[in-house]
């Protein structure tokens, strides 16, 4: 029997190479518990059990906190297989190269923000540098921990005058990619560029359930503003 390994795609995985005798029934739940490498970090994941050419293939979702801009080491383990099924979720920019680790150098540094909302097509948000109030930060927005696109934070914002040095404007926001529409899960995540920090609330797991009613809400209330100003 080949080993088998960790195949990742969007927001989920499959571990193939199961066989049928060896491997849970077609259609069957199944307990996996992922550890990242580094970190030790232990997630319990309910999988499924799928049929594909005589082989079972494992189905599970990954954890959305693993999107954090950072490449991360992962290995599914259950009582169905012998030791680890090791897979990589890697991290990449806009052109495709791995995107380097700077967590670790800007631990300590001034810099805050936060997601501060998301229907489904747009994502908005605040960030700034503590220690330098007036400058202009960078916040990248990556799908399925791939950098997509890349925002200052100079927008206005009303409520956040006592930032971004008395002038309110450290706000950011990002139109989000018909790419998250294709029926897969996704993860969308926003970070700073320079620090490669996750903003708070900077992580958002996608169904695609749940971003049709984003966006059907979002249709109704722009119907609904139409007709009041017709009707005035």
């Amino acid at each position: 029997m080949p080993r088998s390994t960790l195949l990742i795609d969007c927001a989920s995985a499959v571990i193939d190479a199961i066989s049928l005798g060896d491997g849970p029934r077609p259609g069957e739940a199944v307990d996996v518990r992922l550890v990242e490498e580094e970190s030790r970090e232990n997630f319990a994941c309910q999988a499924r059990a799928l049929e594909d050419d005589g082989r079972v293939r494992i189905a599970l979702r990954l954890p959305h906190t693993l999107f954090d801009g950072r490449c991360h080491d992962i290995a599914a383990y259950s009582d169905f297989w012998e030791g680890p099924v090791s897979g990589k979720l890697l991290a990449l920019d806009e052109h495709g190269h791995i995107i380097p680790d700077r967590s670790l150098e800007h631990r300590h540094g001034g810099y805050k923000g936060a997601v501060s909302f998301f229907d489904g097509a747009l994502i908005r948000g605040w960030g700034l540098n503590e220690d330098a109030p007036g400058e202009r930060i960078s916040v990248a927005l990556l799908i399925d921990n791939k950098k997509w696109s890349v925002s200052v934070a100079d927008e206005f914002r009303r409520g956040l005058m006592q930032y971004g040095n008395g002038e309110g404007r450290c706000g950011f926001s990002h139109s989000v990619p018909d790419v998250i529409l294709d029926g897969k899960a996704h993860v969308v995540s926003c970070i700073f560029v320079d620090t490669g920090e996750v903003l708070t609330d900077g992580i958002i797991s996608i169904e695609l359930g749940e971003l049709r009613k984003f966006l059907y809400r979002e249709i109704h209330w722009r119907i609904r503003r139409i007709q009041q100003y017709m009707d005035l």
